[in-house]
């Protein structure tokens, strides 16, 4: 019986439970994370504040998907009717944008859960034959989309007979124009060209006007925005900053409607084209002699196929009688026929107290990781020889290998 009575209170646990994890955010407070502190905020002073923070506002329209809607929520902010509204405990919203620490976050799925009703404004932003309402609280400034609806279509009016004809094509709706979007090279060094083509978009009723391009980073922050307003609607630009980045392309027609954002929205992989390196390995001499090389450097990339490497470091003697510790200066070109996969060759300096030593070193290696900003991590083989001790490589040559770790 026991036993019983405790599965029930588990299982009525779990139901109970699990049901915060599919119910909306639930927002108590306002104030406390404010997307701006304004006092005594009017209405006629909403434009000019956010005309102020345009780039805020701008990237948390992108955090919330809804990019293409930014322009005519700015544009149409200017003669909106705001109206002051009591939001009561228990509104929902499908997003609102606030500030943390000076960031720009957007939370999704939002119930009002305060205590009491809260003060803010109300305005109906049309777009694509939908109208979106919006929220401005006025003790945060956080921008909230509340809903959006669509717009009833008027019903036509009954014309003469000669006029049905320019009635029936002016209640024609205008088709949105189709975004098409080409990206060259996907992937490249930092510093490189990447070329947007959105000049194969259409427009099947009229012609295309502009198209607005966005470069977003892993954050979603916005690295970059263009529009051009000429055919053929390429965009070039050089990325400065490594990592995975998305860019998108939002193309207007001449009746003012635009293509939707994730119709073209393409990734781009850009990597650090010089960065810190360092290694551990083994090697062994076979006079004999066992060595533990440690090494620090830096790689720089030509292109993605050719690269330089400098390294320092020591190799402590582990076991054997015929050496003693060394000093080491490599320096060496590495190849990559194929992603990932390279083949170096160099020359380095292999310094005792016995001896000094120009070494030939020959290497090669596997990347297993490929994270754009890093750290990434390899396996490698290397050959090294004195250039005076070839005649008796076998005997004095080192040969081994280890992990390489790409800051």
């Amino acid at each position: 019986m026991k036993k019983k009575v405790i599965f029930l209170v588990l299982v009525l646990s779990f139901l109970f439970g699990i049901h915060p994890l599919y119910a909306s955010t639930q927002l108590k407070r306002l104030g406390a994370n404010p997307f701006l502190k304004v006092e005594a905020l009017q209405a006629e002073a909403i434009y000019p504040i956010i005309m102020k923070n345009k780039e805020d506002a701008r990237l948390g329209f992108i955090k919330a998907g809804a990019v293409n809607l930014f322009h005519p929520f700015m544009e149409q902010l200017k003669t909106a009717k705001i109206d002051t509204v009591q939001v009561p405990p228990g509104e929902t919203f499908m997003w609102m944008i606030f500030k943390k620490k000076k960031k720009v976050f957007v939370l999704n799925d939002v119930e009002w859960a305060g205590k009491a009703p809260f003060e803010g404004y109300r305005l109906v932003i049309e777009h694509n034959k939908r109208a979106y309402e919006f929220i401005i609280p006025k003790v945060c400034f956080n921008i909230a989309l509340k809903s959006v609806a669509d717009i009833p279509v008027k019903a036509p009016v009954k014309a003469e007979p000669k006029k049905k004809v320019a009635k029936v094509v002016e209640a024609l709706k205008n088709q949105p124009p189709q975004c098409n979007l080409t990206i060259s090279p996907k992937r490249f060094l930092t510093g490189s060209t990447v070329i947007s083509d959105a000049s194969k978009s259409i427009d099947s009723d009229g012609k295309i006007v502009s198209v607005t391009f966005t470069i977003t980073d892993s954050k979603g922050s916005v690295v970059e925005e263009k529009v051009v307003e000429e055919a053929p609607f390429i965009y070039k630009t050089k990325m400065k900053k490594a990592g995975v980045h998305k860019i998108q392309a939002m193309v207007k027609d001449d009746a003012g409607d635009e293509s939707p954002v994730h119709s073209c929205t393409r990734e781009v992989t850009v990597l650090k084209r010089g960065f810190f390196i360092g290694d551990i390995g083994l090697l062994q001499q076979f006079d004999p002699a066992t060595f533990l090389p440690i090494r620090v450097g830096y790689m720089h990339k030509f292109t993605e196929k050719v690269a330089i490497t400098a390294l320092v470091g020591g190799a402590p003697l582990l076991n054997g009688c015929s050496d003693n510790p060394a000093t080491i200066g490599d320096i060496m070109l590495s190849y990559y026929p194929v992603p990932r996969f390279f083949l170096s060759a160099g020359t380095g300096m292999w310094h005792t107290t016995f001896k000094t030593r120009t070494d030939f070193i020959l290497d090669t290696g596997y990347q297993f990781t490929d994270n754009p900003n890093g750290p990434n991590f390899s396996i490698y083989l290397e050959g090294r020889s004195a250039f005076d001790e070839f005649d008796n490589i076998s005997g004095l040559g080192r040969f081994g290998g280890g992990i390489r770790a790409h800051f």
